[in-house]
């Protein structure tokens, strides 16, 4: 029963985990008929059922309110926001709370969702001062940067993300993006063109491609990556 009470409580969201913490709590106190408790033992039993009971619903509301914050991350920043740092602070200790939120705040700020972009910095932020190296929120923030206006520090980021992991296409396909933003064609076409073979089916690579040829006058490779990116694109 302890073993059991003590793997719930890295359960934190899933409400139906409290449903067997009041089990537990009823195996603990629980006595035959006609039996009297034994003080001590008995209630100190019952107060540590309790509290693990306490907290495990504390876990289980948090993980409520972090489902709720993803799905209204899209729309309403605000209320994410706030259901985010709900959810953080029943569960100080997670460290991956921090980069879903972010990631959240990202896919919102590509959407060009108003106020995502400085939220996704913000979390981000909180998530990498936790893991440095975290490949997820190192992309977020970028992207949190780049709807910001910031470009610099994006195009940092992104090659940060990259740096620290050559497989990253995500990250190198957003960095081709900025830097072709910055009239850096050249750069943007080297980085787009490792991201298209990382990735063939990347519909940006290829979007980028196609807009950087054209900055640099191949017209023939422009249509060529247009016609990449329309094939890839679902729908």
């Amino acid at each position: 029963t302890v073993v059991t009470g003590i793997g719930l409580a890295t359960q934190f969201t899933s409400p139906g985990a409290v449903i067997l913490a009041c089990l537990l709590v009823g195996v603990l106190v629980a006595r035959p008929a006609g039996r009297q408790l034994r003080t001590i033992p008995r209630r100190a039993g019952v107060v540590v059922a309790a509290a693990w009971a306490l907290v495990l619903a504390i876990g289980a509301g948090s993980g409520i309110a972090l489902q709720q914050a993803v799905q209204v991350s899209a729309t309403d920043i605000a209320a994410a926001d706030g259901l985010f740092a709900q959810a953080q602070s029943a569960r100080p200790w997670d460290g991956d709370l921090p980069s879903i939120a972010a990631e959240s705040f990202a896919a919102a700020a590509s959407d060009k969702v108003p106020g995502a972009g400085p939220a996704a910095v913000r979390w981000a932020q909180r998530s990498l001062a936790l893991a440095p190296d975290t490949q997820a929120s190192l992309v977020a923030l970028g992207v949190g940067q780049q709807a910001s206006g910031d470009l610099d520090a994006a195009r940092l980021s992104f090659a940060r993300a990259y740096d620290r992991n050559r497989s990253n296409e995500q990250a190198l396909s957003y960095l081709g993006i900025v830097e072709a933003t910055q009239q850096d064609y050249t750069a943007a076409r080297d980085h787009l063109l490792i991201a298209s073979r990382l990735l063939p089916t990347d519909a940006r690579a290829w979007t980028g491609l196609a807009y950087v040829y054209q900055q640099l006058g191949d017209k023939a490779s422009a249509d060529a990556a247009h016609a990449r990116a329309v094939a890839v694109t679902p729908g």
